[in-house]
């Protein structure tokens, strides 16, 4: 499938012991062909699936490139 997104940080103000918080706004899209567009608005296992396992693993990898960058 085709994707694309943006990702906004912005800094917050802490609110906490840590010296610097940041709000990440993260939007993506899918383009999928319209037979597996239609079965994902049909079949709630499938898009449970991608979203717990595809997603959540996707945003997780993006998460530890982050933090790699960071140190």
């Amino acid at each position: 499938m085709k994707n694309y997104g943006s990702v906004d940080f912005k800094q917050q103000q802490s609110s906490s012991s840590s010296p610097i918080e940041t709000q990440m706004t993260l939007c993506f899209t899918f383009v999928a062909p319209r037979v597996v567009s239609a079965l994902f608005r049909r079949i709630g296992r499938i898009r449970r699936y991608v979203e717990d396992k595809m997603l959540a693993t996707m945003l997780q990898d993006f998460r530890d490139v982050v933090l790699e960058e960071d140190l």
